[in-house]
């Protein structure tokens, strides 16, 4: 037998029946008139094909079938009432929650901080866990649950997805102190010339937005080296003669190991966004996380 997602009403009704043994008594206790709770009881039938509830000395009583149904039913109703329950009744200041963030080192990096003050001020026993951006993964995870919020840029966002803006941000150029080229801001040429380090997510990818913004200028850069995280790219950079584009607030972070300059060509512009799956939208412990983070 397959219960469908009409069927709930159906089985709460037939937990009253079983209680009360009593059309109406169980109509009362449904608030619901004896006649509707007759015809309830009557799709109730088809749907388990059996009788589930004949007449007996004292009102009605349930047949061997209705017998075995009715722990397992009361319990799973009472489960189900407990979840609803819960819900309604989110506490942050009592909750033992965990609520899980994936986003890329730099999105981890410039929040983490400040969501975990925001988040442990009120909801002192809740924990926070942070898990690294897969771009071929989150949308699942964010379905499944495994994950409640994506911190990302808007172009690692999919449509699918509600989201909100935490933040706007921009690239700039990064190079170690010290750097043999000096401390002006590259022309167009130096930028060109240099070795590059860049981030890819996915991994080995030594194309990025510049390169793709320098290609319509036809213009070309030099990138030798790929790596998966941001922070890597900066160390790399304050330890060697590479340069880099950076979003400027990681380069903030950064600044006591390299100098940050403006670029010598337009980079659009980027949104950190707050991303989850349309399934949380009203679950009232999301409904508070998304408010303290944003």
């Amino acid at each position: 037998m397959e219960i469908r997602r009409g069927d709930l009403p159906l089985l709460v009704a037939l937990d009253a029946l079983l209680a009360e043994q009593n059309v109406t008594r169980a109509a009362a206790r449904l608030n619901v008139t004896q006649s509707a709770l007759s015809q309830q009881l009557k799709r109730l039938r088809e749907m388990f094909g059996d009788e589930l509830l004949v007449p007996g000395r004292q009102g009605m009583s349930p047949t061997p079938l209705a017998l075995d149904i009715q722990d397992p039913l009361r319990s799973a109703l009472q489960q189900l009432e407990e979840v609803v329950s819960e819900r309604q009744a989110f506490d942050p200041a009592t909750t033992g929650a965990t609520f899980v963030l994936s986003g890329t080192d730099y999105g981890q990096l410039v929040l983490s901080e400040e969501i975990w003050r925001r988040v442990h001020g009120r909801a002192p026993y809740c924990r926070l866990g942070w898990v690294h951006f897969n771009p071929k993964t989150v949308v699942d995870q964010l379905e499944e649950g495994s994950v409640d919020l994506l911190i990302s840029a808007d172009t690692s966002v999919q449509e699918s997805l509600k989201a909100q803006t935490l933040m706007e941000e921009h690239f700039v150029f990064i190079q170690r102190k010290g750097h043999l080229r000096g401390n002006a801001p590259p022309t167009l040429d130096e930028f060109c010339d240099l070795e590059h380090a860049l981030m890819s997510v996915a991994g080995g990818s030594f194309v990025s937005t510049p390169d793709e913004r320098l290609r319509e200028m036809g213009r070309r850069r030099r990138v030798v080296m790929s790596l998966p995280s941001y922070v890597m790219v900066a160390l790399t950079v304050a330890s060697t003669d590479l340069v880099a584009v950076v979003p400027s607030l990681l380069a903030y972070r950064f600044a006591n190991l390299v100098d940050k300059f403006e670029l010598p060509l337009e980079l659009p512009h980027f949104r950190l966004l707050m991303a989850w799956h349309q399934r949380q939208q009203r679950n009232p412990a999301h409904v508070w996380l998304r408010a303290e983070v944003l």
